[in-house]
């Protein structure tokens, strides 16, 4: 017996010996390592700004691994905010994602690194190292990374911008709409023997105030705009040179009109029932009243604005629907013919699920939508509260509206690249989004519950992932859109969406798509002709979800425009670094390794490091196993 355990614990030892060889054995493989320092504003335990040193790091070959180190701590939304930024980095770039391993390493002088702030400027700089661009060492920002490339707000800018202008930058970065920052003041009042301590708030002009302090202070709304300011290049398209037009306005517009006649003969039913009910009935009248007029309408909008119309009237035939089964239901108390009606709708699209011929990108959306339909039906099935029941009733109806709407408007589409490593990538992102924008909406007091919409969302890509290759891309473009649309909501900001957003559009862009992208393109179009803001996000929301899928999947068919340099207005550049004697700050520093060598030999330095680690922790292993024996 004695024997038996000494020989396992010599085994044991070999095996640890042998898993760190394993592991750092992929480290001497890199050809390529880039890295860079930036220098991160952020707000210290006792309230003071403090800078954080971030150096960042592609590694290549490597499979989109993310690996994050923080001095002393961080909290998983930094964390998050890495893996987000570094996608998103990499579709502005126009590279392959699983191409590289991503390297964070953060230090900090205070206790807990927390927040996404730094986010935005993650994506910064693995963009610069894409793009092989250097940054201004005069420019730093704040700002939280959105799933869309947007910049979200943050807190602590008074502070961050103190830190800034005490290391010696000249610009300052911040999300846009935070020019104007209520930044709290915390007082002490003394009442007889008692100390009250209170806090109240100051509103400040950060523009003004970095004028005070000699830092231009600059609202950005989204990545490209704040590379700009980094660099001096202008990633931004226009709309000819990545969008094609859409064709089928005419197959849409017979479409629309049959929808919105059948809308109207529901609502006529559900106004003919209401009248046996009281006061319910009065209400659902007043909302068929309304519905009817929005109909009139989007009726004399048709030739016009085919697309729009298209896209509204499955939203007022989806309303028509809910005032009809709550009519119906007030007077019956039964629900048993909603689920009747959604099972028999269903039977019509089980071949949409089971038609594998072909992996196209409408076939894939069409098979990820007809699977969320029938998981809401079995949601509503399962509920026993009405209202529940009709909700998830709705969202099965929506989704086969959305794919009829599809089946009639696209004529050109693409093959998809469907290979394990394309599917897996499209898995763990749309999985690791999800838990980083529900992390943001707990941080922000929302709760970190899901909505119903995103949880079936989510179950469905579960599903696609372990059955269904192709549905897996369709999949994760819904994941995409409810994580985007729930952040967005959550913010308050999607009233800004349509001056945010389309620059990451027409970068994304391309015209190798087909008809899906020129749809929703043309929706967002003629909706903000219309001035229909709701429409106008939706649709954008929608499109940028799927550009991001489809530039993951398309990288190598589809090329970028070449960055160009804009010298007109020029954003604050110096080749000096701020002095360090101005500010008693070490003055930041921007670094740029690419060469093979110097892969290896940062490689070598690593490996060296992680054996002598582990040939310590076999040693004492080795003892505290003999000395038990």
């Amino acid at each position: 017996m004695e024997i038996a355990t000494r020989v396992l614990a010599i085994v044991a030892v070999v095996m640890l010996l042998t898993t760190g060889l394993s592991t750092t054995k992929a480290l001497i493989e890199y050809s390529v390592v880039k890295s860079i320092t930036v220098y991160a504003p952020a707000v210290s335990s006792t309230g003071e700004g403090v800078l954080s040193r971030i150096e960042l790091a592609i590694a290549k070959p490597g499979s989109g691994r993310v690996f994050f180190s923080a001095i002393p701590y961080t909290e998983v939304e930094t964390q998050g905010a890495a893996r987000t930024a570094a996608y998103i980095a990499s579709l502005i770039a126009g590279v392959e994602y699983s191409e590289y391993d991503y390297y964070v390493l953060l230090e900090s002088t205070t206790p807990l690194v927390g927040g996404p702030s730094a986010g935005a400027l993650f994506a910064i700089g693995f963009t610069a190292l894409f793009l092989n661009t250097t940054l201004s060492s005069n420019v730093t920002m704040t700002g939280m990374i959105n799933p869309d490339g947007t910049i979200g707000p943050v807190g602590g800018l008074k502070e961050k911008l103190e830190a800034s202008s005490k290391a010696g930058f000249k610009t300052f970065l911040i999300p846009a709409g935070q020019r104007y920052y209520n930044y709290p003041v915390y007082e002490e009042i003394r009442v007889g023997p008692f100390l009250l301590r209170r806090v109240r708030y100051e509103r400040v002009d950060l523009v003004e105030y970095g004028k005070a302090l000699g830092v231009r202070v600059v609202e950005v709304s989204n990545v490209i705009e704040a590379f700009y300011y980094f660099t001096g290049f202008n990633l931004s398209s226009t709309p000819e040179g990545v969008m094609k037009p859409f064709t089928s306005s005419v197959k849409i517009q017979t479409y629309t009109l049959s929808l919105l006649d059948e809308a109207r003969s529901l609502l006529n039913s559900a106004y003919t029932i209401a009248s046996q009910l009281g006061y319910y009935g009065r209400s659902i009248r007043a909302a068929v009243s309304s519905i009817n007029k929005s109909i009139d309408y989007y009726e004399g909008l048709v030739e016009s604005y085919p697309t729009y119309t298209s896209y509204k009237s499955i939203s007022v035939y989806v309303e028509s629907m809910r005032y009809y089964w709550l009519a119906r239901y007030l007077v019956s108390r039964d629900l048993s013919f909603i689920l009747a009606y959604i099972n028999e709708t269903l039977s019509g699209y089980v071949a949409i699920l089971s038609d594998t011929s072909r992996c196209t990108l409408s076939a894939s959306l069409k098979q990820a939508l007809v699977y969320t339909a029938w998981l809401s039906y079995v949601k509503a099935r399962e509920s026993q509260d009405y209202s529940e029941v009709i909700d998830y009733a709705l969202m099965s109806i929506r989704n086969l509206k959305l794919v009829d709407l599809l089946e009639r408007a696209v004529v050109r589409d693409v093959e998809l690249e469907t290979s394990a490593s394309k599917i897996s990538e499209l898995y763990s992102h749309a999985l690791a989004l999800s838990a980083y924008v529900e992390r943001l909406l707990e941080l922000m007091g929302g709760g970190s519950t899901l909505s119903s919409e995103l949880s079936v969302r989510l179950e469905a890509l579960n599903h696609a992932y372990t059955s269904n290759a192709c549905m897996v891309v369709g999949a994760t473009i819904l994941v995409i859109e409810s994580v985007t649309s729930s952040l967005h909501s959550a913010l308050g900001d999607t009233s800004t969406l349509p001056s945010r957003l389309p620059s990451i559009v027409y970068r994304l862009g391309t015209i190798e798509i087909g008809d899906i992208v020129s749809l929703y393109h043309q929706a967002y179009i003629e909706s903000s002709e219309v001035r229909d803001l709701e429409t106008s996000i939706s649709a954008l929301i929608s499109l940028v979800a799927i550009l991001q899928v489809s530039r993951a999947l398309a990288i190598a068919s589809t090329s970028l425009q070449t960055p160009e340099l804009i010298t007109t207005p020029t954003p604050s550049r110096t080749t000096s670094t701020p002095s360090s004697s101005e500010s008693g700050v070490k003055s930041p520093e921007t670094t740029t390794l690419s060469t093979t060598q110097t892969g290896y030999l940062a490689s070598w330095i690593v490996l060296l490091t992680l054996l002598t680690i582990v040939i310590l922790i076999s040693l004492i292993t080795v003892l505290i196993l003999w000395k038990k024996l």
